[in-house]
Formats: C-alpha cells, sequence, structure tokens
C-alpha cells in the first residue's frame, strides 16, 4: 500500500498535538536547497489548514478566524522566525 505525503503530515500534527500545542510548533524541516522543498512546504501548510479545520468542524478548538489565521501565520512563518532570530519580515 502506498501512503501519501499528507498522510504522514497528517499524522505528525496528531502526535504532536499530544505532547504540546500545534500552534508552538516552528513548521517542517526539509532540506530547503532541494527545489523539491517548495512543494513540500505547501503541501505542509495546506495540511495544517485542513487539520484545523477539522478540529474547528468538530467542535474540538476554537473557530475565531483572526485566531485561527493568527495561529497558521505563527507556525509558518512567526514561530521559527522568532525561534532562529531571524529578524525577516512577512
Amino acid at each position: 500500500m502506498v501512503q501519501r505525503p499528507a498522510f504522514g503530515i497528517q499524522r505528525q500534527f496528531e502526535s504532536c498535538a499530544n505532547l504540546y500545542p500545534v500552534s508552538l510548533s516552528v513548521g517542517m524541516l526539509t532540506d530547503s536547497r532541494s527545489f523539491i522543498s517548495y512543494p513540500r512546504h505547501e503541501l505542509y501548510r495546506r495540511v495544517l489548514c485542513n487539520y484545523f479545520g477539522e478540529l474547528v468542524e468538530r467542535g474540538e478548538y476554537f473557530s475565531g478566524e483572526a485566531a485561527l489565521k493568527q495561529m497558521i501565520e505563527d507556525v509558518c512563518f512567526n514561530n521559527v522566525n522568532e525561534f532562529f532570530g531571524f529578524g525577516a519580515e512577512m
């Protein structure tokens, strides 16, 4: 059976959520020198949004749109930017 890459990312979110808030994550680690990395990061962002959307639909997570937007931006950019002190602006 062939598993989709999205399946592994989804399972990672579920596993991490048992240990700490996913909103504190610094995102996905990959070899950024590879051209293949760009589609993987896009897939990561899409699966992340889908993960939070499903939690909201099931009533397991708050549904404030502004707060969800901020949380997605934090995971995809702000957390890692702050953690490593890059000082980059979005």
